[in-house]
C-alpha cells in the first residue's frame, strides 16, 4: 500500500493531481511527490493548505496525515 492512501483518494475525488497541488501551493512537483511518497515530511503549513483545499475538517487531520504516511494498524 502506498503512503497517505486516504489523502491520495481525497485528492483524486476532488479532481486534483500532484501537479495541480504543486502549482496551487507554489511548490515544485518533486516537493509534493516526495511528501506523498513519505520521503519527506509534510509541514504544518502544507497540511493546513491541503485540508482547506480539499474541504476536510481540521479535526480529521490525523486521519489524512498519520505518522510516516500509514495508519497505526498497517
Amino acid at each position: 500500500m502506498k503512503p497517505f492512501t486516504k489523502l491520495r483518494a481525497k485528492v483524486f475525488e476532488k479532481g486534483y493531481s500532484e501537479a495541480d497541488i504543486a502549482k496551487l501551493h507554489n511548490r515544485g512537483l518533486t516537493y509534493v511527490s516526495q511528501r506523498f511518497m513519505a520521503r519527506a515530511e509534510w509541514t504544518q503549513g502544507d497540511q493546513y493548505f491541503l485540508m482547506d483545499l480539499l474541504n476536510i475538517p481540521y479535526v480529521e487531520m490525523h486521519e489524512y496525515f498519520p505518522p510516516k504516511g500509514y495508519p497505526k494498524n498497517d
